[in-house]
């Protein structure tokens, strides 16, 4: 009796599992070729345009409803018509080449799919800048004009030396220190920062403070936590959903050891790891980019081992 109601119960909990991993019978159904596309290594000011092709394996019409990039560098274009059951459609994504350095960001696309209403969507890539060899410009050669032997050239006329006006001592003159300075143009003006309450600037500052006693090994990436930096998370967490403009900016850098290259994807690794740590503290992925410097920035000497060892840091940011 007891093995025939153990029998029972484990025939109704495989039929609950199998009931709640059934997908709709009915409705539109959105399936992707790919989630995530690799740029590979870019130069500055090239091609950043990628495609996502979908289908609608359902039976209605599959309906994009939004879809929004993680941030303005990020541009999609989609299918605004509904997609017939059987049909194709695609989102076309352009990411601007126009700043060095390592990126990953995210296109979210929401849908009146049964089996999938939000899917995220990534671009990865690297930006470097296009280093073209200094052309010097060739001397012209001294062209001497022919002159006529039988032509005698003209005696030059005798040249008087013309008295210059005499300067009186009490005229000055302007130095370089009492000219005006010239002021910067327009276009000279540096980039206007996001303008943070005293408490958000609290809150990066702890946060930046907490993460430079996290010392990391040559190439490593692991982020240890402390108290003060959980702490600094959960503050972020709340500014954030207090303010829906708000966005993080995490980068990553290195010290001066192995090649740019290496240095470039080592930097990109830790700004991932520091992303996945405020994840997991409940900050929105999608709001959040990713960016590396390699060894581009240092902010210590890397003549010491102590200066290399603070190079290798992420530094973490408000943006809107």
């Amino acid at each position: 009796m007891k093995k025939f109601a153990m029998i029972c119960l484990f025939a109704t909990l495989a039929w609950v599992a199998s009931a709640q991993n059934t997908e709709p019978a009915h409705g539109a159904k959105i399936r992707f070729e790919e989630l995530e596309h690799q740029y590979g290594t870019i130069q500055k000011g090239g091609n950043g345009d990628c495609q996502f092709k979908f289908w609608n394996d359902g039976d209605e019409p599959l309906i994009l409803q939004t879809v929004k990039a993680s941030c303005g560098c990020t541009t999609p274009k989609y299918t605004q018509k509904p997609v017939m059951p059987g049909q194709q459609g695609v989102i076309d994504v352009h990411y601007n080449t126009n700043n060095p350095g390592g990126f990953s960001k995210t296109v979210t696309v929401t849908s009146n799919a049964v089996n999938n209403q939000r899917v995220v969507l990534r671009i990865k890539g690297t930006v470097v800048q296009d280093s073209k060899p200094e052309v010097k410009p060739q001397p012209k050669p001294e062209v001497k004009p022919e002159v006529d032997p039988e032509i005698k050239p003209a005696a030059k006329p005798e040249m008087k030396a013309i008295a210059k006006p005499e300067v009186k001592s009490d005229m000055k003159v302007k130095t370089k220190l009492e000219q005006k300075p010239v002021m910067a143009t327009d276009e000279a003006k540096a980039p206007v920062k996001t303008k943070l309450t005293p408490e958000q600037q609290k809150t990066i500052v702890v946060l930046n403070e907490s993460l430079k006693k996290n010392k990391m090994d040559l190439n490593a990436s692991e982020i240890k936590p402390s108290d003060e930096t959980i702490e600094a998370i959960k503050h972020m967490v709340e500014e954030m959903n207090e303010d829906a403009e708000l966005h993080v900016s995490i980068t990553g850098h290195t010290c001066n050891t192995g090649s740019s290259e290496t240095n470039m994807h080592v930097g990109m690794k830790r700004a991932e790891a520091a992303k996945e740590l405020l994840v997991s503290y409940g900050v929105p992925a999608d709001r959040i980019e990713v960016f590396s410097k390699g060894d581009k920035e240092p902010a210590y000497s890397n003549d010491t081992e102590e200066g290399r060892m603070k190079n290798r840091r992420v530094e973490i940011e408000y943006v809107k």
